[in-house]
C-alpha cells in the first residue's frame, strides 16, 4: 500500500492552454475531487506545473477523468526532460509509480480527452509513503446517507444520496519506528484530508486507486515488542 501524504502540486505555479474561468486549472487541487478543471472548447491540452526549487517524487495520481489518453514530461531546470509517462488506456484514477526523482523544476501533463466534457479532477504527486503489508483479510463496507421518513401506512419519502465505500485495514507486527512513522504520517493530513492511496501495486485491480481520508484515528495496540495498528478510510468525492 502507497499513500500520498503530500503534495507538491500544491506549492506548484499551474497554467493551462485552455484557460477556462468557470473551471480553471487551480481546481485540481481542491480537496473535492469532482470541482473539476476543463479546459476551454478543446479536447486537448497542456497543464505546466513549475516550481522555484527542486521538487522530490516517485509517484503521481490523477483521479475523476475522461482522458483517452495522456503524456506527462518531468522536467529539470534546464528544460531537459528526466521522465516521459504515457497511456493509452488510463486507469478511472491513474495511478504511475515510477523510480524516485529529485530535480523536478516542471511537470507537464499533456491530456487527450475522449468527448465533452473534458475534464480532470485531480492530480497529486510526491514520494509515497509505503505502508506495512497488510492483513489480506479486510472488510469493505458502504456508507448510505440516503435518509428516508416512513408513515404509519409504509409509505416512505426518500432522500437518495450517493453510497460511498469505506475500507479497513489491519497491519500486524509492526516496529516502533515505522508505527512512529506512521503517526507522524497521519499527523501530516489528520481525520477528513482526502488523499490518494494505491492499495495494491500496479496491475492489480482487487481495489483500484482511490481517493479517501481517515475518519478515525489510527488504532495501535501493543502486541508483545511490536505493535499492531489499524485504520478506516472512507472514499471522497
Amino acid at each position: 500500500m502507497k499513500i500520498l501524504f503530500e503534495n507538491i502540486f500544491e506549492t506548484a505555479t499551474l497554467t493551462n492552454t485552455y484557460a477556462s474561468a468557470n473551471y480553471p486549472v487551480s481546481n485540481l487541487v481542491h480537496v473535492f475531487l469532482e470541482k473539476r478543471y476543463q479546459p476551454l472548447s478543446s479536447l486537448t491540452d497542456t497543464i505546466t506545473a513549475t516550481w522555484d526549487t527542486n521538487q522530490t517524487a516517485d509517484c503521481i495520481f490523477l483521479g475523476f477523468h475522461t482522458m483517452a489518453s495522456y503524456t506527462i514530461n518531468f522536467k529539470n531546470s534546464a528544460d531537459s526532460i528526466l521522465l516521459t509517462l504515457t497511456s493509452s488506456n488510463p486507469e478511472t484514477t491513474v495511478r504511475r509509480i515510477f523510480s524516485e526523482l529529485t530535480t523536478i523544476r516542471k511537470i507537464e501533463i499533456l491530456p487527450v480527452f475522449s468527448g465533452t466534457p473534458a475534464y480532470i479532477g485531480g492530480i497529486g504527486c510526491d514520494n509515497c509513503y509505503n505502508m506495512p503489508d497488510f492483513d489480506t483479510n479486510y472488510p469493505l463496507d458502504i456508507d448510505d446517507t440516503t435518509t428516508f421518513i416512513e408513515s404509519d401506512y409504509g409509505q416512505t419519502l426518500q432522500t437518495s444520496r450517493r453510497t460511498l465505500k469505506q475500507y479497513s485495514f489491519s497491519f500486524k507486527n509492526v516496529e516502533l519506528e515505522t508505527k512512529d512513522e506512521i503517526i507522524e504520517k497521519y499527523n501530516l493530513v489528520k481525520k477528513g484530508k482526502p488523499f490518494f492511496i494505491s492499495v495494491f501495486d500496479q496491475g492489480i485491480n482487487d481495489i483500484l486507486p482511490i481517493y479517501a481520508k481517515f475518519i478515525d484515528e489510527p488504532r495501535v495496540v501493543k502486541n508483545y515488542r511490536r505493535f499492531d495498528i489499524s485504520i478506516k478510510l472512507k472514499e471522497a468525492r
